[in-house]
């Protein structure tokens, strides 16, 4: 039978209240414990058991009319649907989009983490660009700060793809990596193969990312206002109808959501390419350049004159010609839709700033002298900034996603806890188990990456639980359907059945720990974005409303069902708890949405394709952060603190995973006011960190002494898509006149036999 709560509280009571009222059915009536809004309420209003509920008023569920339903249709599903088709979603990709989709809806606060992370980072790249001139100068386009705004552009959407697991498979090949992201992206010195100096490479491939930039920012812009006009009206809604059930459940719904126009918005400043394939093998193909000229003997022999260095600084040229250096690019991972990325980018930029940027401050890139500025980025490393490493400052992007997602979702449970019947439900326990299901993901995740090689060393305990650790259960079952398969008949489904199988053993038995586990967190992700469809489901059509879920019998505190009206609970102060969970979602929505539109505003000058209008969006950049100065002042607090707490717990963090205790790097802090002229100072500090920090070419030149100085010839093939006729991802011809780059040889490197393992010259040369 149908719930039918109105005419269950007539067959139930005899009498009105608060006047006299019997009971018709005393054995169903509720005298237990009273939590809530009723709890002080004297005498109580009548009360019926979930049995009694069950018996008298009907086991189904009481859906809501069309009319209901039709109003949190366009009031909350249909903007969230628009904010979902916003989404970064890649071309003619269906199944990464699918999977992409179930992570940041199934585990948002890990999506979240990554793109405020890579926010900071495009962020700090458009800083240091604005720092790198005085307030009010704004050099040409044909200028050193031209080529610089380029570079560290380039450098911010590298960041956004996964570099080859080989290269950061070992520290030698890390090392040269990194080399080689800094000569590519910071020299001008180095002779090319090519007519097109590396310079003017640099500007053509900056200028094709910003032409292949996802525009679309307006619609992102309106879906987000439509979503916060919903959230009004529904806000106008439950708070002009106190105590209807339904408009507080349809608010409770929006709260729960209210972490999506934050995503969103988020990835409109972390945005990615329209046609993401085709910049990786652009990016790839200006390394693949850099690399067949570093490997040349006379260009390097060239280049080594003009940048003043000994041979013995580059002997790791030599692992330039191992083929992990082939694609050095694999794959697109922005918006954190790929797993523990990091990103190449964070690393370099803490050198420049340890190096010199905090030191000099606004005007660190002179254009009388840029050539010091250039050699500290492209040829100043130490063992503390390596591409893979920890940076405590990381605490906040994941607790700012941790704040925004569940205090969204905190808020929501307010509502639905505190709605009579208090006490946890369908809704309020729904919501409990979808953010305690992303908490789970997400700090599943965050141990994973800590364990992962390149974060903790290979000790004898580790070898000794991989060495005695029985077969895994998935190879069992593939082992068992493998032989089943053996020896059934032969005939075509059982051929490709057997033929899948082993490929699926071969795959498995292959692949590291990390892709099994990322392969259970997706399932887990994807059941979690069903959940929450489902949640969105059962409230629009009110699948919650039965006896079992208005009683609130997950926990104590509940069993029981009232039939008051809306006037009864207003008089006894549900708005109380309404106000507190609608307040604490709503202050997060706005913050995080302000801290966005800040963020795209002051980044935005980076991406833009004319140079004038970046340049005016440069100055109104500096205006803005000269009046808010004093909110990045209390930021720079928080990471003060941070840094002191990540003192306390660095040691025996890093003990336990192998690794020496690290130096912490200076900051680059954005000022109005140039600094007096400290040149020297930077370069006698540079010497001074010679004595605590390890030289960048000592351990890979003790690695190479055993080494031979040759390696064999290789001639990768011509990179598909290079012809006239090439279109990109998104099926949009791309540039006909982009220059092919010949294939790269690899010939016999010719090196100095003499090997000084600490040497590194730290001398500027002179301008």
């Amino acid at each position: 039978m149908r719930l039918n709560l109105a005419a269950c509280g007539v067959e139930f009571v005899n009498g009105t209240y608060p006047g006299n009222y019997t009971y018709k059915y005393p054995n169903y009536a509720y005298n237990g414990t009273i939590r809530g809004i009723l709890e002080h309420v004297v005498p109580p209003p009548p009360l019926i058991t979930v049995q009694g509920c069950r018996n008298l008023c009907g086991e189904g569920s009481d859906y809501y009319a069309w009319v209901d339903v039709s109003s949190t249709i366009t009031t909350w599903v249909l903007p969230v649907v628009g904010l979902i088709l916003q989404a970064p979603f890649e071309s003619n990709e269906n199944f990464k989009s699918f999977l992409a989709l179930a992570r940041w809806i199934g585990n948002p606060i890990a999506s979240i983490s990554y793109v405020l992370w890579n926010i900071k980072i495009t962020g700090k790249c458009a800083m240091m660009v604005d720092m790198a001139t005085p307030y009010d100068e704004f050099p040409g386009e044909d200028s050193q700060f031209a080529q610089m705004r380029d570079s560290l552009y380039i450098l911010s959407v590298m960041n956004q793809y996964l570099i080859r697991r080989d290269l950061v498979g070992r520290d030698e090949t890390m090392i040269a990596a990194e080399k080689l992201l800094r000569i590519a992206l910071f020299s001008d010195e180095l002779p090319m193969t090519t007519e097109a100096s590396l310079t003017d490479q640099r500007k053509k491939l900056a200028g094709t990312i910003r032409v292949f930039r996802k525009k679309g920012v307006i619609p992102v812009f309106v879906s987000t206002l439509w979503f916060l006009l919903a959230m009004a009206i529904s806000i106008q809604s439950a708070f002009g109808n106190i105590g209807t059930n339904q408009a507080a459940h349809d608010l409770a719904l929006g709260l729960l959501l209210a972490f999506l126009p934050i995503f969103i918005l988020s990835c409109v400043v972390d945005r990615n390419a329209v046609a993401a394939g085709r910049i990786r093998v652009k990016l790839n193909r200006l390394l693949a350049s850099v690399r067949s000229a570093l490997i040349d003997d006379e260009l390097r022999e060239t280049y080594r004159k003009r940048i003043h260095r000994p041979p013995e600084f580059f002997h790791w040229i030599r692992l330039l010609g191992d083929d992990s250096f082939e694609d050095f690019f694999t794959d697109f991972a922005g918006q954190g839709r790929i797993r523990w990325h990091y990103g190449v980018a964070h690393p370099l930029l803490c050198s420049f700033e340890d190096k010199f940027m905090a030191e000099d401050g606004r005007g660190w890139l002179p254009e009388h002298n840029a050539n010091r500025a250039r050699t500290f980025m492209r040829d100043h490393r130490d063992e503390d900034h390596r591409l893979i490493w920890f940076d405590p400052r990381m605490i906040r992007q994941i607790a700012s996603s941790i704040c925004v997602v569940c205090t969204s979702a905190g808020g929501a449970f307010i509502l639905s806890y505190y709605t009579p019947t208090v006490g946890l439900g369908c809704r309020s326990g729904g919501y409990m188990i979808y953010v305690v299901t992303t908490m789970t993901l997400f700090l599943v995740e965050m141990l994973c990456w800590g364990f992962r090689p390149g974060y903790i060393e290979y000790r004898r305990w580790v070898w000794w639980i991989s060495d005695h650790t029985p077969q895994d259960p998935v190879s069992t079952l593939l082992c068992h359907f493998d032989r089943t398969l053996n020896r059934a008949n032969t005939g075509r489904f059982t051929k490709a059945g057997r033929t899948k199988v082993k490929r699926m053993l071969d795959w498995w038995e292959k692949s590291r720990w990390t892709d099994h586990v990322d392969m259970l967190l997706r399932v887990i992700e994807v059941g979690n974005s069903i959940w929450l469809a489902y949640i969105v489901f059962a409230q629009t059509v009110g699948s919650y409303v039965t006896c079992d879920c208005i009683s609130s019998i997950w926990a104590s505190g509940g069993g029981y069902t009232d039939f008051e009206n809306v006037d009864f609970y207003r008089e006894h102060g549900v708005t109380y708890y309404w106000g507190v969970g609608t307040s604490l979602s709503c202050a997060v929505l706005v913050v995080g949405l302000a801290y966005i539109v800040a963020e795209f505003c002051t980044q935005s000058h980076l991406a833009t394709e004319d140079f004038g209008n970046a340049s005016e969006g440069i100055r109104f950049t500096r205006r803005f952060k000269k009046y808010t100065y004093w909110i990045r002042l209390l930021l720079g607090l928080w990471d003060k603190i941070l840094l002191l707490i990540w003192k306390v717990v660095r040691i025996p963090w890093q003990s336990a995973t192998g690794r020496e205790p690290t130096a912490f790097n200076k900051t680059l802090i954005w000022d109005w006011n140039a600094k007096p002229n400290n040149a020297d100072g930077a370069a006698n500090q540079a010497l001074n960190d010679q004595s605590r920090r390890r030289s960048s070419t000592g351990p890979l030149m003790e690695e190479l002494q055993h080494e031979g100085s040759s390696r064999d010839s290789r001639t990768p093939e011509r990179l598909d898509g290079d012809g006239p006729e090439a279109q990109t991802d998104g099926g949009q011809q791309h540039d006909t006149h982009d220059e092919i780059l010949p294939r790269i040889r690899m010939p016999t490197l010719q090196l100095s036999p003499q090997m000084h393992s600490g040497y590194t010259s730290l001398h500027p040369p002179s301008p």
